[in-house]
């Protein structure tokens, strides 16, 4: 994805007192650099998110939204990135805002589709790893709605282990970590509420695959949102395959009605008849597609089961089905 008005930057310029060393990665507001500073004379390491001259209000959302996390004493305990510093700096009269973060490792992401990859298969965790993984993005998750924020982008990218050095070792296409510590990254997309939110074809949240049905029509939104793409994230974790892959909303929506056999509630439908988002028609079955859930309590509850069940036990469908609030129809085995 391109990211306009961005200076070109390579290794050795400067950003203010922060030396390029690489690009990390970019996207459609900012680049990630690899950073380095110098302070008496010892070397700092870190990562450096800079945004472009249009989205000001990009950064100003994410630092506000961190910084408002941070304010809470458990922030540290809570699998989130901590901000370093902020500020801007100036090129041939245009100025530019960034972020540091402390520098991590591999995101999940690159883990199981591009640096681990044996062959045409893709990269699985491990029960036990996956348990882990998952319980520290509930944790993430849980205190982010907490304080009345949507993340708005879970997904596998946006999951960073800390380990630089994370894998193990690799047996027939199945990671074992060296270290599962994860933290959940990017807020420039996310939202604060004060009652529902609402969206439109023109306002979209989240990356397609790990889209909400709410925010496909249309209809008011809230954190649920967030513990859909969550479900999805897992179930990709231990399966290795996208529950939903598509790159249209029409086909996306399909989708759901193809795999759950269920019928949109009728709510959600006239929302979306209402902002014209889509087109879509009721289709006849015995199911609602998701349940109102409360993420507090779930998050509690499912940490409890992975926590404190049986060792070897990975979180079975019924489990899976009361953090995201669907019904599931796939064979996780228990």
């Amino acid at each position: 994805m391109e990211t306009p008005e961005l200076p070109h930057l390579e290794q050795g310029d400067y950003i203010n007192e922060y030396a390029v060393i690489r690009q990390l990665g970019k996207g459609a507001a900012a680049c990630v650099f690899e950073v380095k500073t110098n302070v008496h004379g010892r070397d700092y390491f870190s990562a450096l998110k800079l945004f472009s001259m249009n989205h000001t209000h990009v950064w100003e959302t994410e630092l506000n939204i961190l910084r408002k996390l941070k304010r809470d004493p458990s922030f540290q305990s809570r699998c989130l990135m901590n901000v370093l510093d902020s500020g801007s700096f100036q090129i041939d009269a245009t100025r530019y805002n960034y972020i540091s973060f402390p520098l991590l490792g591999s995101s999940l992401f690159d883990v199981m589709y591009h640096e681990y990859k044996i062959t045409e298969t893709v990269a699985h965790f491990l029960k036990e790893d996956i348990k882990e993984i998952g319980w520290q993005i509930a944790s993430a998750l849980q205190f982010v709605h907490s304080k009345n924020i949507i993340h708005g982008d879970v997904k596998p990218e946006n999951v960073m282990f800390v380990d630089p050095d994370v894998v193990h070792s690799i047996t027939n296409s199945a990671v074992r970590l060296r270290d599962n510590r994860i933290k959940l990254i990017d807020f420039n997309g996310s939202i604060e509420m004060d009652d529902d939110y609402y969206i439109t074809a023109k306002s979209k949240l989240q990356t397609m695959h790990y889209r909400a049905p709410e925010v496909c029509l249309g209809s008011a939104v809230n954190t649920q949102i967030d513990v859909w793409s969550y479900g999805c994230l897992l179930f990709e974790m231990y399966s290795g395959d996208v529950l939903f892959s598509s790159i249209e909303e029409p086909d996306l929506v399909s989708q759901f009605y193809k795999t759950f056999g269920v019928r949109m509630p009728s709510n959600m439908l006239r929302k979306a008849q209402e902002v014209g988002s889509i087109n879509v028609r009721p289709s006849r079955g015995s199911f609602r597609l998701r349940e109102r859930i409360d993420l507090e309590t779930e998050a509690q509850n499912f940490e409890s089961a992975i926590r404190f069940g049986e060792p070897e036990a990975i979180p079975t469908s019924a489990q899976l089905l009361r953090c995201i609030g669907v019904r599931l129809l796939c064979n996780l085995p228990s």
